[in-house]
């Protein structure tokens, strides 16, 4: 069975980041931005979640590793959102620049919360 679009962003994964990455574009948004360590931060997340984002979307692995696993997934994506015009990954679009919904613009087609300057529908 292949999962559709419909499906990654109505997952159980999708709808918890929901929750997750606002937090953490809040605490980044608070300390002032990003800074030279959340670029390397962000590296290493990449590279975790290249070599471990099975255990986060099919389960196994060591307990406790598929939560740490999404609590870094969801700090690699406010990381990723503050880049121009933000991130787009399961279903979601992530701007950190926003003023509104704690980064999280609602849908696949909804990057109207991004600056014009960075994004154009269409």
């Amino acid at each position: 069975m292949t999962a559709t679009d419909k499906d990654i962003e109505n997952s159980h994964l999708a709808v918890s980041l929901l929750a997750a990455v606002p937090l953490r574009i809040m605490a980044i948004k608070e300390r002032g931005g990003l800074n030279e360590g959340d670029i390397a931060r962000a590296r290493q997340i990449g590279q975790l979640i290249a070599e471990k984002g099975d255990i986060l979307l099919f389960g196994g692995g060591k307990k406790g590793d598929p939560a740490h696993l999404h609590n870094e997934l969801a700090e690699g994506i406010a990381i990723l959102s503050f880049v121009p015009g933000g991130v787009h990954i399961f279903g979601q679009h992530w701007y950190g620049h926003s003023l509104n919904l704690g980064g999280a613009c609602p849908g696949s087609a909804n990057t109207w919360c991004c600056e014009k300057r960075w994004v154009k529908n269409g």
